[in-house]
């Protein structure tokens, strides 16, 4: 699947969640992450998606990919992080959920101090 593809489809899905329609941005997610499956960035919007619909499992499932898959961006890495964090937190995992919020504030301090 080609980028511009790929970003159109993440959009998409990320309207029908701001719509309220979950259940097809989830359909839509899936079956793009079906036809890439290593795309951290679906990978992400997919994990967002099961959180919107309670599906706390296959969220956290999905947050760890994207967080497989990131290489560099620290602000790809934060968003990813919180997602974990938030799947965790449903699943009542609060030992893991605070220590996933510890690496993503941490994460926030390097990325200020080298901008300094």
């Amino acid at each position: 699947m080609d980028d511009m593809r790929r970003q159109a489809l993440i959009l998409v899905g990320y309207i029908y969640l701001g719509c309220g329609k979950t259940e097809k941005a989830v359909s839509l997610l899936e079956a793009a992450r079906a036809k890439a499956p290593g795309d951290p960035y679906l990978c992400r919007a997919l994990s967002f998606a099961y959180i919107r619909t309670g599906r706390y499992e296959r969220a956290l499932g999905e947050a760890e990919k994207c967080l497989a898959g990131l290489k560099a961006a620290p602000q790809d890495r934060r968003c990813a992080l919180l997602l974990k964090a938030h799947a965790l937190w449903g699943l009542g995992r609060e030992t893991e959920r605070k220590r996933t919020v510890e690496e993503l504030f941490a994460l926030g301090a390097r990325t200020e101090s080298a901008h300094e």
